[in-house]
């Protein structure tokens, strides 16, 4: 049963407190974006007072390319890798940050840059990272106060904490922007009428400047096999059409990114046992501090080392393997909530474990790698409240919502 079928037999959601709920036309819920963007400045407000941190020296205070910037830095990074990675829209973005903010001693020649910037322009992309999800999630569910909800919590969630208040995370925001970008293009493709075609290219093309901008997008294009085969019910063979684009810019990145990145000669290289073990410990790591965001750092020091030490390493992966075969034993009832978790694992799979990474030396975990696998506890959200009709259900979503607000404040 496609997922259209099974909605088609819910009953309609209905809101009595606001009428405009009961209107669907997109035009009348912008208003809701700006609302978006004031709640999250009030949960990041201090990030304006933060300094540089860990990582902040390698790619902006002490990288020579900056002092001064020129056209010719701008070149280097589009040439070819630099610092073990080829994410030249993110340098050029560090590169323009770097020019508008850095003064330089007339007596030393020092150069000296101004955090604020750097920490305006992570928040201002987290926002509209956090707009295009609730664009995506209303595409898909056609309920705007759904999506509103879906999306505050993918922008609340203190996991995210990490990518916004941390300099060094412009990759990760720029690439969640032009990911996301790509989602909603590729939603509004399978919804037009149209210029389907222009639609697709652009979504391609938005893509294609998210893996120039961190190489964790290579995971794009399984979230476009998860999204048209659970949320728009396009066949396999189809759906495998539509997505070869997608796969075919992935492959090149990944030999580049592999190629510059190699593992330390020092590092422990895991068996493949090991390495599914360590993967299954990542994933159900990831899946509690999504339900007890608590607790949360930098360094979690869970390497591969101390997992495979640890007793529980051989049974962790149960966790996460158990959700997934009950929402599948579910069929139709949790259909969405199946493909929404399979996002969810599928975000962070390129850095959980199965392939060895450079920063598995100090951990296979980290709050920043959770970044778009939020988007499935976002659709998961909103599928969940496109069904009801209760008004209890969002005030327990919004006091839900209002603890995460606060614990994102603290954690920033």
């Amino acid at each position: 049963m496609g997922f259209y079928e099974e909605k088609a037999r819910q009953p309609a959601l209905s809101f009595r407190m606001i009428p405009a709920m009961r209107d669907n036309a997109f035009t009348r819920n912008l208003f809701l974006i700006p609302v978006l963007a004031l709640v999250l400045a009030a949960a990041y407000l201090p990030v304006m007072g933060n300094g540089f941190a860990w990582d902040d020296d390698i790619h902006i205070l002490d990288n020579p390319l900056w002092k001064p910037v020129s056209w010719e830095s701008i070149e280097r990074v589009w040439q070819a890798p630099y610092l073990n990675l080829y994410i030249p829209v993110t340098y050029t973005g560090w590169a323009l940050l770097s020019l508008a903010s850095s003064e330089q001693d007339p007596d030393t020649g020092e150069y000296t840059f101004d955090p604020r910037l750097f920490h305006a322009v992570n928040l201002v992309l987290h926002f509209l990272c956090t707009a295009l999800v609730f664009l995506l999630v209303r595409s898909l569910f056609q309920n705007p106060w759904g999506a509103f909800f879906a999306a505050l919590l993918f922008g609340l969630h203190p996991v995210q904490v990490e990518a916004v208040a941390w300099a060094s995370e412009l990759k990760t925001l720029l690439c969640g922007l032009f990911f996301l970008a790509s989602l909603v293009l590729l939603a509004a493709f399978h919804r037009a009428q149209k210029g389907r075609a222009a639609l697709y290219v652009l979504a391609v093309a938005s893509f294609a400047l998210a893996l120039l901008s961190k190489p964790m997008a290579v995971v794009a294009p399984l979230f476009v096999l998860v999204i048209q085969h659970f949320f728009f019910d396009v066949r396999p063979r189809k759906n495998l059409f539509l997505a070869l684009p997608w796969f075919a810019l992935m492959v090149p990145l990944m030999v580049l990114t592999a190629s510059a990145q190699p593992p330390g000669p020092e590092q422990f290289i895991p068996g493949l046992l090991q390495r599914v073990l360590v993967a299954g410990d990542a994933a159900a790591f990831y899946t509690v501090h999504l339900f007890a965001p608590f607790q949360l750092g930098l360094d979690y020091g869970r390497t591969p080392e101390w997992v495979l030490s640890r007793p529980w390493a051989s049974v962790a992966w149960l966790l996460p393997t158990v959700l997934v075969l009950v929402l599948w034993r579910l069929k139709a009832r949790a259909w969405p909530f199946l493909g929404a978790y399979l996002i969810f694992l599928l975000g962070f799979s390129p850095v959980s474990g199965l392939v060895p990474f450079v920063f598995q030396r100090i951990s296979t975990v980290a709050d920043r790698y959770m970044y778009f696998a939020m988007l499935g506890p976002a659709l998961a959200a909103g599928y969940f409240l496109t069904r009801q009709n209760r008004r209890g259900v969002f005030v327990g979503a919004a006091v839900v919502l209002c603890v995460l607000g606060g614990l994102s404040f603290a954690q920033t």
